[in-house]
């Protein structure tokens, strides 16, 4: 089919994409619910300055995906923000809107429908965190849709630190923790994710910014009785240049009552996973997850 005959595209921006499993999962998805005239493509972006022409050229391009590294970066490129998106801080979905000479773009964040998916499987399997969070979060975040104009988002967040300070990371003294590995857009869901649920964590970053963040060095000296999940935002163990890399943590000090989560997906054991599982820790790959986001970009591009 030539490229002019696609009705309805869709694609995926960041770079590198060369491991992407978006296209073969759209693709597919079009093929078994016979959606004829649908396409998925990657437009690898070396720069965000390249967006615009790509969304230009591509006329029948209704809806974009992003990922690394331009979830936050490219915010000042939307014309409107999702009420969810605004409050993570990070982009993962672009709906474009053609109106007869104009052209709109819409950030939504469905990094946080993946995360959830794989936060709610592990609280129903263990008795670590308190059943206090929310039981639905689809219905408890009816207006995670509302749309903010970009000025207004851009307005609102001036200091990053403050925006980020409003959300209350420590819970009680007595309360179990999750510990976040990297500060990127990724981990800017999760965050969400385990606030909603009512989850503590921690933040560990190479370069910790605020009291809400915290080094490498000063996760070695938690006690590991205090947390007991563990979740690698970061593209270590990633197929490619980083798949025989993991976060520098000592591993030593897991053990069958931790609970791993990686964002990866490719490789299906990373080796973050497989040094926790050595440990007798418990595990999760970033596979369901991606799954799961994907099918909530559908709904957003089509509702």
């Amino acid at each position: 089919m030539a490229d002019t005959e696609f009705i309805k595209k869709y694609g995926l921006i960041g770079f590198p994409l060369s491991h992407s499993f978006s296209p073969g999962w759209f693709n597919n998805f079009f093929l078994v619910n016979s959606l004829k005239g649908h396409l998925y493509e990657l437009y690898p972006l070396t720069s965000l300055s390249l967006l615009p022409g790509i969304i230009q050229r591509n006329k029948n391009l209704l809806g974009l995906n992003v990922t690394i590294p331009y979830k936050e970066s490219v915010i000042p490129y939307l014309d409107y923000i999702t009420e969810r998106a605004s409050c993570v801080g990070a982009v993962n979905t672009l709906k474009i809107v053609r109106k007869e000479a104009t052209t709109q773009l819409i950030g939504h964040n469905t990094d946080v429908d993946g995360f959830n998916y794989l936060l709610q499987a592990y609280l129903k399997s263990t008795q670590e965190f308190p059943r206090n969070g929310y039981e639905s979060l689809d219905k408890a975040e009816t207006d995670s849709t509302r749309l903010i104009t970009i000025q207004e988002f851009l307005k609102a967040n001036k200091s990053d630190d403050k925006n980020r300070t409003t959300i209350d990371t420590t819970g009680s003294s007595t309360s179990k923790s999750a510990i976040i590995l990297g500060s990127g857009g990724a981990s800017k869901a999760v965050k969400y994710s385990l606030f909603k649920h009512n989850i503590p964590f921690k933040i560990v970053s190479r370069k910790p910014v605020g009291h809400y963040e915290i080094s490498y060095q000063d996760f070695e000296e938690m006690d590991p009785q205090s947390y007991c999940l563990i979740i690698n935002t970061t593209p270590l163990g990633t197929k490619g240049d980083h798949e025989t890399e993991k976060p520098m943590i000592d591993y030593n000090r897991l053990s069958p009552r931790h609970h791993l989560i990686d964002l990866v997906y490719n490789p299906a054991v990373t080796p973050f996973l497989k040094a926790g599982l050595a440990t007798g820790a418990t595990a999760t790959n970033g596979k369901k997850m991606l799954i799961r986001q994907a099918e909530a970009s559908w709904d957003f591009w089509n509702r």
